[in-house]
């Protein structure tokens, strides 16, 4: 495994993980070292990345809170904008 790194600086591979990463999500990050300490071997950065991807975050009212604090909407009311939402999509795919 080593072999595959020889040569390369460190802080140079730690900066790569770092780019890729910025775009993720700090839920989706967590979820995806959770994966890791399930499997036998460190993950590839994109098997990393493929983790990341797999995350759902929870709909609860700290999800619904807008920047003055006020919570926006319900719980309730998020779940029907959500389904709505992919029933749209639904409908733009098979269109396609």
């Amino acid at each position: 495994m080593q072999a595959k790194w020889q040569g390369i600086e460190m802080s140079a591979i730690y900066q790569d993980w770092a780019d890729e990463l910025s775009n993720y999500s700090l839920g989706s990050i967590n979820h995806a070292i959770r994966i890791c300490r399930s499997e036998e071997h460190p993950p590839s950065l994109s098997k990393f990345m493929e983790n990341c991807k797999k995350y759902i975050p929870e709909i609860n009212e700290s999800n619904l809170i807008s920047d003055n604090g006020n919570i926006t909407i319900g719980k309730e009311e998020a779940l029907e904008m959500l389904k709505k939402i992919r029933e749209d999509l639904a409908a733009k795919m098979t269109k396609c």
